[in-house]
């Protein structure tokens, strides 16, 4: 379909041509078939440049953008009557390849498929200048994305993202995916700061969920009636059990779970019936105070960048800190003689959440390339400043456990629950040229001398050590 064309193209004025400059098949179609050659020599693809040969620059072969323009229905993309817009011009196409934008600024967030090439460079009065039109989107938008491109050429234009704003976000002046060949020359990608990533939030004390009693307290004894058991579950996970007391001259219960000692008399063991409640040589008739859960462990460091999911730059964000478990219930008192029974246990503290690990800083990328073949001419990009990784959240503290029943002998209380773990740091934030996975980009000399990258992003902390790791500042980066 674009061979014909482009042949019709070349031989719409008598006695010339309007610039075919499309394949050396359709030269044959040229009246002076050395002028094609010379006006293609040296073009990075195949098809038209402005700044080689302007006859390709018609109303046959492509939409005019302006900013001069309108979007209305009464302009029709052609060069005396242009768009305003990028977008528009797009829904105009009707088959022709090419888009003509004059020098201007206009807004991005485009989507280019297909084989639909893009040229600035041009004077309102579709002249050639060499003047970049400029296109810039805030992000999360980029300029212009291109999907599934093949045989596309973008010249003669500036694509520049401001400052990220969400936390975490990244500022990308330009996005290839999945696109066979696409070629940038005498283009100009800018992009701005990515955004520092969110600090994680701290972690929280749980809570009693459903209890009997409602507090975690331990139940009293009423004469010859023991405290019963009391369990409790916990909004962080896990339950936790005051054992019951014991009737008269009968044991206690042990409370639950059992959790190894770190002090004495904070074992959770039952009383003993019929025996003095304060013997100081155990056993003796009180229950014993339940044992401290331990703290949960801190969350492990961040080891990467992040990577590419869902045709977007991810930073890697801090872990997770685990959530601590709940304190052993205390142990049911012992019945002290005949006619008095044991006091109930309490239930151990709930355990603390873990605190959340920190986002990852966002990037500042001027190309973000998956799985396409992108060739760079005499272009420049810049870069700016990676965001900083944010700071991991501290671990929550353990809540207190409850007070023992009272009795003759009187139950245990419970023991602390565990303080949840360190949530760790995020990753630092990316200042790459051109970040890519899949096929290398093929940039020549005087663009690679033309990367001017930003600093990367600092690695966010964490509250135990477990920082995340600093960003990287890249003319080139592949990541996997």
């Amino acid at each position: 379909m674009y061979a014909s064309r482009f042949a019709f193209v070349c031989m719409i004025v008598a006695g010339s041509f309007s610039g075919c400059l499309v394949t050396n098949d359709l030269h044959n179609d040229c009246r002076d078939k050395k002028v094609c050659e010379e006006a293609d020599a040296g073009s990075v693809g195949q098809g038209c440049d402005p700044a080689r040969d302007v006859r390709c620059v018609s109303d046959q072969s492509g939409v005019f953008v302006s900013v001069l323009g309108s979007d209305n229905n009464n302009n029709d993309g052609t060069k005396t009557k242009p768009v305003r817009s990028l977008a528009k011009a797009l829904e105009k196409m009707a088959g022709r390849p090419y888009i003509f934008v004059c020098e201007g600024n206009y807004d991005g967030g485009v989507r280019i498929e297909g084989s639909i090439s893009v040229f600035g460079g041009l004077a309102c009065d579709w002249k050639y200048t060499g003047k970049a039109a400029k296109i810039s989107s805030a992000p999360p938008a980029i300029p212009i994305t291109f999907v599934n491109a093949n045989g596309v050429t973008v010249a003669d234009l500036e694509l520049e993202a401001t400052d990220a704003v969400i936390p975490g976000g990244s500022s990308i002046a330009a996005r290839a995916i999945n696109s066979p060949s696409v070629s940038l020359l005498r283009v100009r990608l800018v992009a701005h700061d990515g955004k520092a990533g969110a600090s994680g939030e701290s972690g929280a004390t749980g809570t009693y969920l459903g209890i009997e009693g409602g507090n975690g307290n331990g139940k009293g004894a009423s004469g010859t009636t023991a405290g019963g058991i009391v369990t409790c579950s916990c909004s962080t996970g896990g339950t936790t059990t005051g054992g019951g007391g014991g009737g008269p001259t009968g044991d206690g219960q042990d409370g639950l779970p059992k959790i190894p000692p770190t002090m004495s008399g904070q074992d959770g063991l039952k009383g003993v019936g019929n025996t003095s409640c304060t013997n100081p040589v155990e056993p003796n008739g009180s229950g014993n105070t339940g044992a401290n859960a331990a703290s949960a462990v801190p969350a492990n460091a961040a080891t990467s960048l992040g990577e590419i999911a869902n045709d977007a730059w991810v930073p890697r964000s801090g872990l997770d800190g685990a959530s601590g478990g709940p304190g052993q219930g205390g142990g049911g008192g012992g019945g002290r003689d005949g006619a008095s029974a044991g006091g109930g246990g309490a239930c151990g503290g709930c355990g603390a959440t873990g605190g959340k690990g920190g986002q990852g800083g966002g990037a500042s990328l001027g190309l973000l390339a998956m799985n396409s073949s992108v060739k760079v001419v005499s272009s420049a990009i810049v870069t700016a400043h990676g965001g900083d990784g944010g700071k991991g959240g501290a671990g929550g503290p353990g809540a207190t456990g409850g007070s023992g029943g009272g009795g003759n002998c009187p139950g245990g209380d419970g023991g602390k629950g565990g303080d949840g773990g360190a949530g760790s740091g995020g990753a630092g934030g990316l200042s790459v040229g051109i970040l890519w996975r899949g096929r290398a980009p093929d940039v020549d000399a005087t663009t690679m001398s033309a990367i001017n990258v930003g600093a990367f992003g600092t690695r966010g902390l964490g509250p135990a050590s477990n920082d995340g790791i600093d960003g990287k500042a890249e003319r080139i980066l592949q990541v996997p």
